[in-house]
């Protein structure tokens, strides 16, 4: 989104939408044209779109990062 020249990043706080499996939530996010999202990891958010456990199955980092990659979505880290 620009307004003036400023870019806005977008971005939505997955464990609000917990309910819903990964690949839902991005295919919902993707209709409102927002590409990036922020992933709770376990204690209160909880951990239902992303494992840590995935730390130590390269596997399925892998599969993870492809998913959010190939659908054009980012990971935010602020």
């Amino acid at each position: 989104m620009s307004i003036q020249g400023v870019c806005l990043r977008v971005g939505v706080f997955t464990p609000l939408l917990s309910q819903f499996s990964l690949d839902d939530v991005l295919t919902k996010l993707e209709r409102y044209g927002i590409r990036t999202v922020e992933l709770g990891t376990g204690n209160y958010p909880g951990d239902a779109h992303c494992k840590l456990a995935m730390l130590d199955d390269a596997a399925a980092l892998q599969k993870f990062k492809d998913k959010i990659e190939t659908r054009g979505f980012a990971i935010s880290v602020r």
